[in-house]
């Protein structure tokens, strides 16, 4: 049996035909939960549980086993666990083979551990009773080049005497989520209760799974851009009264230490974006408040968000709930984001001070880390100057241009370009009160549009709108934007 591999771990160890026989002291039972398990389960985990005697002990490993590859352990189902136990049902039919339940075979464990091959060839005629020997092909999905292959014989099995053991071990390892949830035993030298060892949550994380109210807040989001991997980055602040809190002197200013964190709940209820808590020491305004920014990152789709902003001194904590709050797709179609700035403060780096108050709207790039002051309520006042930014997605390019027959052979046709016009206007009452000049661009990718500062000295106290109007000239789609905000006498 050959394995040749980029990036599985190297070497795999002596051959798989596998499942040890487990200690006497196992009853049948406890066998039989080894043997339905013996896919994923570590050496190390093994010799534990092979040594138990104790039935307390038993239950509780199996209680850890699976805890540890848990990847959430705030719902209560397991979810890796009832993945593998349809996989495994799904496998026994599949690879049975000479009345061997399929799912303990070398096949199914290949499977689990390293999922489905790209390509499956055979390498012999299958007999009666038998499959036909196969060669497993593992295809990177970007290169499109080979990372793996294995061969297995007709009863599914890799063949004696192969070195592949170490691989199938460390992808056992990789499923584990909590290494740190473990097999340790106590001062009465039984197993340490699973319960005795789960994490504790923070206060800050008690209070978004069980919301109470000490003080009242605002919480609204205020920036919403394209993130990772499919998902969407959502910035926003929380405003809040500081009276009865923790408000310290610092070098003659009013100063607040919060803690403050985020989480959003699925339309079924289910936790699915906790970002983690982040502390920070922030200014007391001349109105007795004070404002710090949270955020999230969403795949599509509506969510109830949960803020909550917490005081570690004095222990208050409040959640702020806001439900049907829906998160677009900026990656299918053009779509315009916007925010207000009171300010933008460009300085090199690329790690964001976390205790700013306002750390969540820092944007990183090019060496350098973008600052952008959020105002809460849209409220400015005649001092500030206002930044008016947009964020363009989903634009649409034109037709590359056909290739030229003259030029040489290698040369690849140019890639078409967008083509987008970007008007901004500051509206009162419907009428305009002040315009931009329209920009084009010809990106294809994400376009940050930026108009401003603009001296708000200039404008009398009232409402106002800030609008976009965005045309793809390409797609022959428009996308208008509208932004209020609010100018103080």
């Amino acid at each position: 049996m050959r394995i040749r591999t980029r990036t599985f771990a190297a070497g795999l160890t002596a051959a798989l035909a596998l499942v040890p026989d487990a200690a006497l002291a196992l009853d049948k039972d406890a066998k039989k939960w080894q043997e339905g398990v013996q896919i994923l389960m570590l050496p190390a985990e093994e010799k534990v549980y092979k040594d138990l005697k104790d039935k307390g002990d038993i239950a509780e490993f199996q209680k850890i086993f699976w805890k540890r590859r848990d990847p959430d352990l705030d719902t209560p189902e397991n979810e890796y666990q009832k993945q593998f136990e349809a996989l495994k049902l799904e496998l026994a039919a599949k690879y049975k083979v000479a009345g061997k339940d399929g799912a303990r075979t070398d096949c199914a464990r290949v499977h689990v551990l390293f999922g489905a091959p790209t390509e499956v060839k055979e390498m012999g005629e299958a007999q009666p009773g038998r499959l036909a020997p196969t060669r497993w092909i593992w295809v990177d999905e970007q290169t499109k080049q080979p990372r793996g292959q294995a061969d297995f014989d007709e009863l599914c099995q890799l063949p004696q005497g192969t070195r592949i053991g170490e691989q199938l071990v460390r992808a056992a390892e990789a499923k584990i989520v909590y290494p740190s949830l473990d097999y340790k035993r106590g001062k009465d030298g039984k197993l340490v209760k699973l319960e005795d060892q789960l994490p504790k949550p923070t206060p800050i994380q008690a209070l978004l799974k069980a919301p109470r109210q000490d003080f009242a807040f605002t919480a609204e989001p205020l920036m919403m851009i394209k993130g990772q991997g499919g998902a969407t980055y959502i910035a926003g602040v929380a405003s809040l009264p500081v009276e009865g809190l923790d408000v310290q002197d610092v070098l003659g200013k009013k100063m607040v230490r919060l803690e403050v964190a985020a989480l959003a709940l699925d339309e079924a209820g289910k936790a699915v974006g906790a970002e983690r808590e982040r502390e920070t020491l922030a200014e007391v305004g001349a109105d007795g408040k004070a404002a710090v920014s949270f955020r999230a990152a969403l795949k599509p789709g509506k969510y109830t968000l949960r803020v909550a902003v917490h005081d570690k001194k004095t222990a208050k904590g409040s959640v702020v709930e806001m439900a049907g709050y829906e998160v677009p797709d900026l990656g299918a179609g053009l779509h315009v984001t916007g925010m207000l700035s009171r300010g933008i403060v460009s300085t090199p780096g690329e790690t964001p001070d976390t205790e700013h108050p306002f750390s969540d709207f820092t944007l990183i790039g090019g060496g350098n880390k973008v600052l952008f002051t959020p105002v809460p309520g849209g409220r400015f006042a005649k001092t500030d100057k206002l930044d008016m930014i947009a964020w363009v997605y989903g634009m649409q390019a034109e037709a590359a241009p056909a290739a030229d027959p003259a030029a040489a052979p290698a040369a690849a046709p140019a890639a078409g370009k967008a083509k987008v016009v970007i008007s901004t206007a500051l509206l009162q009452a419907g009428r305009t009160k002040a315009k931009a000049d329209d920009a084009t661009y010809d990106r294809t990718e994400q376009v940050l549009h930026q108009v401003g500062p603009i001296d708000l000295a200039a404008f009398g106290p009232g409402k106002y709108t800030v609008q976009f109007k965005v045309k793809d000239l390409v797609a022959g789609k428009d996308f208008n934007l509208e932004l209020p905000f609010e100018v103080l006498p």
